[in-house]
């Protein structure tokens, strides 16, 4: 046994048709948030204060969609999240071709992040 889970979750902005949330798990000292999609909203930075891995939605480098978050607009947010490490996820085409352009790590599949 690992000890106690805390989960908790945040909504955000993403019709679903179930509440959409960003969520966090708190686990033998370590947490790991998840903004899941959403555009900005100030419950990204509660469910990320603190956290030791912040995985957050970049689906664009810099276009606007409804619903989804676009790196610029996580840039310009970057002070208000306290998370120790951000790294980039859900992302599109279009966002996968500027990575280099991005000043954040992006995550990949069947990346080990140890925290």
């Amino acid at each position: 046994m690992l000890g106690t889970v805390t989960v908790r979750g945040w909504e955000v902005n993403h019709p679903s048709g179930a509440p959409p949330l960003a969520l966090r798990i708190d686990l033998a000292g370590a947490s790991f948030a998840y903004s899941g999609d959403t555009e900005w909203t100030p419950a990204l930075t509660r469910a990320a204060a603190g956290a030791d891995l912040f995985a957050v939605e970049a689906y664009t480098y810099d276009r606007p969609i409804r619903y989804h978050l676009d790196y610029q607009t996580l840039q310009a947010h970057l002070p208000e999240i306290s998370a120790q490490r951000v790294s980039l996820t859900h992302m599109s085409a279009a966002m996968l071709a500027r990575l280099t352009d991005a000043q954040l790590p992006a995550a990949y599949d069947g990346m080990v992040v140890e925290l």
